[in-house]
């Protein structure tokens, strides 16, 4: 998603659009509290911050994460072993 999101929004189409006053539409991710509780409780959240994207519900969420989260820019992490599972599955028909 935020390699999509980053091909649109850096496109020099986009640059176009935003000197006429276009905005960046941010990303927003729902339901990210964990369910599991064997889970830490901001293990999706960690996972999933980036520039651009706001988050559902984040008052739940961010009680939890000032008090223990690590903030860095993850949301590109482990890329390219996504990009294989998706191949992989494009591999096998699906």
């Amino acid at each position: 998603m935020y390699r999509r999101f980053k091909e649109i929004f850096e496109s020099a189409r986009f640059k176009t659009l935003a000197a006429q006053g276009a905005r960046v539409q941010r990303v927003l991710w729902a339901s990210t509290s964990t369910k599991n509780p064997a889970y830490s409780d901001v293990r999706y959240v960690e996972t999933l911050i980036g520039p651009g994207y706001g988050q559902h519900d984040a008052r739940r969420d961010s009680g939890a994460f000032r008090d223990h989260g690590q903030a860095r820019v993850t949301v590109e992490e482990g890329i390219e072993e996504a990009r294989a599972v998706f191949q992989a599955l494009a591999d096998l028909g699906h």
